[in-house]
């Protein structure tokens, strides 16, 4: 287990706070309150069982399964930080307390994605964690994304590749999108489009990393042999709530999603 000490108090409302002082006053003191997170490796594992035959008579087949397991590996991890409820595996960002959820518009249709939904996500996302947030979506958001313009009737999305953005990645508001084809929820449902400064999201991996181990012994008397591959991992958002401005009581986080439609 490892437990790391978090400080979620803002100037305005605990913790380390400043004074303005008269001349030859002494300072006034402050003490930061820290909280605690908990995090303990999860194990998270692949086995392929392989027969002689096959691995005698099929070209590079042995070097396909090291490669590809692996990956898999990796998108059932990808899964957890997404989506997972910390019972064996990370917690998920959509399960984290930091997340705020953006309504749906009054009369949204089911299964799309409107100007004023990102603009509300986006005013969501604190300052601090603008400058490395970036949009994750479902792939079939994207075509919403390329018609998609504000009250005045400007384009809020520049495509990839298009005249004003040379990158590999379309941008939304300044911010890039990447858009997967695993892990992300279907079209309409919550967490279809996340806005995320994903440097809230704290992880711990064994030194080792993904370990691979072949037994020939496993299955010996079937000419089996058996790859194995394993994790130990744990990721988590530690901050409990959102942040709440100084004046207004307005919420921001570093994590926003869109409620399902």
């Amino acid at each position: 287990n490892l437990s790391l000490p978090i400080d979620e108090n803002a100037p305005w409302n605990g913790g380390v706070q400043a004074y303005w002082l008269a001349e030859g006053a002494p300072l006034t003191e402050s003490k930061s309150k820290l909280g605690m997170a908990s995090m303990k490796l999860n194990k998270l594992g692949a086995l392929v069982k392989i027969t002689d035959e096959l691995l005698e008579d099929t070209v590079a087949l042995e070097s396909y399964v090291k490669a590809m397991a692996p990956e898999a590996i990796m998108h059932k991890l990808n899964g957890a930080i997404l989506s997972g409820d910390g019972v064996g595996k990370p917690t998920g960002i959509l399960n984290s307390g930091f997340k705020i959820q953006v309504a749906a518009e009054g009369g949204q249709a089911a299964d799309t994605v409107v100007a004023k939904n990102v603009i509300k996500m986006f005013s969501k996302m604190l300052p601090a964690a603008r400058a490395n947030s970036v949009w994750y979506i479902n792939a079939a958001v994207e075509e919403q994304l390329r018609l998609m313009k504000d009250d005045l009737g400007n384009f809020i999305y520049l495509a990839p590749g298009s005249q004003l953005n040379q990158s590999l990645y379309g941008t939304l508001l300044g911010r890039p999108v990447v858009s997967l084809l695993g892990s992300m929820p279907a079209l309409g449902d919550e967490g279809d489009i996340i806005l995320a400064d994903l440097s809230y999201v704290y992880s711990i991996t064994k030194v080792a990393g993904i370990k691979q181990a072949v037994s020939a012994h496993l299955y010996f008397e079937r000419d089996i042999q058996a790859f194995k591959w394993t994790m130990r991992v744990d990721a988590q958002c530690p901050f409990k709530a959102p942040v709440t401005t100084e004046f207004g009581a307005y919420q921001m986080s570093g994590i926003v999603t869109l409620a399902a439609r």
